[in-house]
């Protein structure tokens, strides 16, 4: 996909794998077509640095859940919610470069950003957060691009990870003039990278005890050689948790693997199925194993790990 000679720092695809977000070195965020590879949209930065009216670079971005917007942050410490098929408040289009959202309170350059989707639902502690804040989650409107559920029964947050050491949860549907923070976590170090844990299925526990935690989505961050597991409703810490790379862990990757229902294994350690990859400077790629029963337990054990030529 070409982004005008300028360098590319991060990608999203939306779910439906037809529209890719890229983020790029110059500060814009292009919406693209998968298949023709055509520009359909580019949304600047609206807070121009340095001479000459550079822009700062954009390092993250994701799609929010009804895949009509998009959230990115970079270097400027800011997160923007761009609308993909226009009409944004300030009554520009997508070249214009008006952002529908602007969330502020990050003190360095945003590295991560993700969306914890989850139904309303089965998560009252998530309604009682809110409500206590005085504040009132409208429903999302119903969208072709919506999956078999109704999309009356979801909500969502937006979640940011920055070298300012915290990661902030925003509720971006609260009315305009509220604080859109609901909740701010601190991880100790620059935070590189954010990975969302969400529920688990309901088959991967239909032959075992479910943990408590199988019900809810996770947030986990790494900064440093460390990562920390957090409820992102309430900001509360699950677990610190050390790992054996020797230098900064800079990217995260989730890997679900549907339990087998004709695996004939009593071993319990042998079914593990969820899986986090982590990858760092010192070249390491290790992957480590995730269930609920690991996490409250306070433990990641260590599955597998490979060296690689390069970080």
């Amino acid at each position: 996909v070409p982004t005008g000679g300028v360098i590319s720092e991060c990608a999203s695809h939306r779910s439906d794998g037809k529209l890719v977000a890229i983020g790029t070195e110059g500060g814009t965020v292009k919406i693209c077509d998968a298949n023709s590879r055509a520009t359909l949209r580019t949304f600047h930065s609206s807070n121009k640095q340095g001479g000459g009216g550079d822009r700062k670079a954009v390092r993250a971005v994701s799609w929010l859940r009804d895949g009509k917007r998009v959230v990115a942050g970079g270097d400027d410490g800011l997160v923007r919610v761009w609308n993909v098929s226009g009409g944004m408040k300030d009554g520009g289009l997508g070249n214009s470069g008006g952002a529908d959202t602007t969330l502020r309170g990050h003190g360095d350059k945003v590295t991560s950003v993700k969306i914890v989707s989850f139904r309303s639902d089965d998560h009252p502690e998530a309604k009682q957060k809110h409500k206590k804040g005085g504040k009132k989650r409208p429903r999302n409107n119903a969208s072709a691009l919506d999956d078999s559920f109704e999309s009356s029964t979801w909500s969502q947050l937006v979640v940011s990870g920055s070298y300012d050491h915290t990661i902030r949860v925003w509720d971006i549907e609260s009315p305009d003039g509220e604080d859109k923070c609901v909740s701010i976590m601190n991880h100790g170090d620059p935070v590189q990278a954010l990975l969302v844990l969400p529920p688990v299925e309901r088959s991967y526990t239909s032959n075992k005890k479910a943990s408590k935690l199988d019900n809810q989505p996770l947030l986990v961050s790494a900064g440093g050689t460390s990562l920390k597991i957090w409820n992102p409703f309430n900001g509360s810490c699950l677990g610190t948790f050390a790992t054996k790379h020797a230098k900064t862990i800079t990217s995260l990757c989730l890997l679900d693997i549907p339990y087998d229902e004709s695996e004939d294994d009593d071993n319990e350690s042998n079914r593990r199925k969820r899986h986090i990859l982590t990858g760092g400077l010192d070249g390491l790629l290790r992957i480590h194993s995730a269930t609920g029963e690991d996490i409250s337990s306070g433990s990641l054990p260590f599955l597998h790990g490979m060296q690689i030529a390069e970080p």
